[in-house]
């Protein structure tokens, strides 16, 4: 999940704008959370900057992210079996996914 295009004008490379940028989208941290994951990687930027590119790239990340997850409107069907062993009922449930 790349940016199509390099970014002009920007000092750090397109891995780690899609790195910080994905973080953000993706697991919903903040700005600041993302700066102390960069600093432990040894990427020392500010808080602003995420927020920078976020706003600038935000519509691409957003729509590869919507485009991997999950369809909401998928059903899924219940099954329901008795069996009796031994004199005892048993019940079993199986959840059968239509993908």
């Amino acid at each position: 999940m790349s940016l199509t295009k390099a970014p002009k004008r920007h000092r750090f490379p397109l891995s780690i704008i899609n790195q910080a940028i994905w973080h953000y989208h993706r697991f919903n941290n903040s700005y600041r959370d993302i700066q102390e994951q960069m600093a432990f990687q040894g990427i020392i930027l500010s808080h602003e900057t995420i927020r920078e590119w976020c706003h600038k790239f935000a519509y691409h990340f957003l729509n590869v992210i919507k485009k991997r997850e999950r369809n909401p409107y998928d059903k899924w069907h219940l099954d329901e079996m008795n069996v009796k062993t031994n004199g005892q009922w048993f019940v079993f449930w199986r959840v059968v996914l239509q993908l």
